[in-house]
């Protein structure tokens, strides 16, 4: 991975790791979301598929909302960043932020594309990064598609590539599931540990907005059609290891045929 992709990942993902401890304050109750989006009109007014946060934080977080047919809500915090990108030969270009203002980042970097393996190069020094095929393969540039790896952060992280030259990168970190229900232009969340939030909503020429009782509004557009599903739900966090049997004596041998117990430091 180049120095400056693991600069974008990095900042946001250490921004990310502290939001993490107050997401179920949930401050709009429904501050986010995208993917392909509901008919209008039916029980659930158009709502149902992937919506992604228009505005996000300094640190680039936001958070995507997905809701089922059958009223299910996946409220996922993560890292979300877009830009553009180029392919020329080997070479990829990937640029974020906004060159009008001077604040684009640019990543130029080697790549090679190998069955479902996309290998980055870095142009300098550097190691290669191996990214795995997530979803299914998209027409157009070589890269296009949605790539995952793991993140430094210890999360998985996706670079998406659209056939048209857009450039998303989601790390998502905290998922949180619930129901929702419908009634005429409001809808109420009922996500876990959290209290009930009510919103009104429109959607005006593929916009969501959402405005929760105390006026406030959020704005949420359709994921991407190149991201995977994937990229809008954080892993299940790996289950606790076993506690020792309570009866167990502190300093009890290990049973026959147990491994020795590794060495401090990794001595031997």
């Amino acid at each position: 991975m180049s120095g400056a992709h693991r600069r974008w990942s990095l900042s946001v993902a250490v921004r990310l790791l502290l939001l993490s401890l107050l997401t179920l304050s949930l401050p709009v109750g429904l501050s986010s979301c995208g993917a392909k989006v509901g008919k209008a009109g039916g029980a659930n007014k158009g709502l149902v598929g992937r919506w992604e946060s228009v505005d996000r934080s300094q640190g680039a977080i936001g958070n995507t909302m997905e809701m089922t047919a059958d009223n299910k809500v996946y409220y996922t915090v993560g890292a979300m960043v877009d830009g553009k990108y180029t392919v020329a030969g080997d070479q990829l270009t990937v640029a974020l932020g906004d060159s009008a203002a001077n604040k684009e980042q640019s990543r130029v970097t080697g790549f090679r594309v190998q069955g479902d393996t996309l290998t980055i190069i870095p142009t300098g020094e550097g190691r290669q990064q191996a990214l795995v095929r997530s979803g299914k393969r998209a027409k157009g540039t070589p890269v296009a598609g949605t790539w995952t790896y793991r993140h430094p952060a210890g999360a998985s992280a996706y670079e998406a590539y659209a056939p048209a030259g857009g450039f998303h990168f989601r790390l998502p970190m905290q998922t949180i599931e619930g129901t929702y229900t419908v009634t005429a232009d409001s809808v109420e969340l009922r996500l876990a540990e959290a209290p009930a939030r009510k919103a009104a909503f429109r959607i005006e020429n593929g916009i969501l907005t959402l405005t929760d009782t105390e006026g406030r509004a959020g704005h949420y557009t359709p994921a991407d059609a190149v991201l995977s599903p994937d990229c809008s739900r954080a892993a299940p966090p790996p289950p606790e290891m076993m506690a020792p049997p309570t009866d167990a004596p502190p300093d009890a041998p290990p049973a026959e045929g147990s491994p020795p117990a590794e060495q401090p430091g990794g001595g031997q």
